[in-house]
């Protein structure tokens, strides 16, 4: 488990926001184990993400590294701050990272594995959102247990998770590490070229 990659929040056809975890290799970015998805009827917060971050450390155990999109829900970091989500992956031993702003190749496993989501999603929408979380879970059994994957050689998300080592991580991460890493960014955001566009 040494990569969850990317921590996420999509919005289906249908208005729902869908925080999603997608864990692809060895419950991380090489199996594309989905470890946890879920649909909230609040606009993206950091309590809805931390929410499915429990409960998908609770189930598959801590990885090393969770990487997100800069959303503030998810991560803090470059802003400057500390948030709620960082303190707890810390608090597991859990780096939380992201991608670069503006380069959303860094997502892309993930932004692809949205497509098939919402597809299934808004082929059958839901009215509620208890019935859009049991379709959530209705994907997840599929996507992770029945379909088989091209990038896994045909093989089902599951069966590489259950094939591949992991390296869970192992201890917390002090808060200093977080703080050094918020102080970082707001002195390259503070010392940062201001460029006035035409």
């Amino acid at each position: 488990m040494g990569l969850w990659s990317p921590l996420d929040l999509l919005r289906s056809g249908h208005g729902q926001r869908v925080p999603r975890r997608e864990g692809p290799v060895g419950g991380d970015d090489a199996s594309r184990y989905d470890v946890g998805s879920d649909a909230y009827s609040r606009h993206e917060n950091s309590a809805d993400a931390k929410d499915v971050l429990e409960r998908a450390i609770a189930a598959c155990g801590a990885p090393q590294e969770v990487l997100s999109d800069n959303s503030l829900a998810f991560n803090q970091l470059r802003a400057g701050t500390i948030g709620s989500v960082e303190i707890f992956l810390a608090s597991k031993g859990t780096m939380p990272i992201s991608g670069l702003p503006g380069k959303p190749t860094t997502q892309g496993k993930n932004e692809r594995s949205h497509q098939t989501l919402i597809r299934f999603l808004d082929a059958d929408r839901p009215a509620t959102l208890e019935h859009l979380r049991v379709r959530i879970q209705r994907f997840r059994e599929h996507y992770n247990n029945r379909r088989p994957h091209q990038a896994l050689e045909q093989a089902t998300p599951r069966a590489a998770w259950d094939l591949l080592e992991h390296t869970p991580a192992t201890e917390p991460i002090p808060l200093s590490v977080l703080e050094a890493k918020a102080s970082e960014y707001r002195r390259a955001e503070f010392d940062a070229p201001i460029v006035v566009k035409h």
